[in-house]
């Protein structure tokens, strides 16, 4: 993904209201062998349900946008079953509980530590506790 951000730049980077975009998604799941999967709020259906939630980092200005970074959320049932975990294949470093802010958050700084050249962050008020880290980060 660091290559498409940065090809991204190229294109998006000079232009004044080039922003990054925090989100997240929820696809629907059965079965417990799916990494990450629990019972959650599942927008795509609406309700709680199985998924998996997946954080989405967009570089964008106008009409023009791409993904430049994700993380998959590892809900706290997941991280407490080290063994399920590394069955699935989740690397053992990652095996670290984090809320979806802080995720949000490791993914805008990486995006500033690779160069991404943004004037603005978006997001919706779910992500306000992301809003108090960027303000007051060195």
């Amino acid at each position: 993904m660091d290559i498409i951000a940065l090809e991204a730049d190229k294109h998006l980077g000079r232009e004044e209201n080039s922003c990054l975009i925090v989100d997240e998604s929820g696809i629907a799941k059965k079965g417990r062998k799916s990494v990450g999967v629990s019972r959650k709020w599942c927008g795509n259906k609406g309700k709680v349900d199985n998924c998996q939630v997946g954080i989405y980092l967009a570089f964008g200005k106008g009409d023009r946008a791409t993904l430049i970074d994700e993380r998959l959320y590892l809900p706290e049932v997941w991280i407490d079953d080290q063994a399920r975990c590394l069955e699935a294949g989740v690397p053992k470093e990652e095996l670290v509980f984090g809320i979806k802010q802080e995720l949000a958050f490791e993914m805008v700084c990486h995006a500033k530590g690779l160069g991404v050249r943004y004037n603005q962050v978006g997001y919706d008020s779910f992500w306000l506790l992301l809003d108090s880290k960027l303000m007051f980060r060195n």
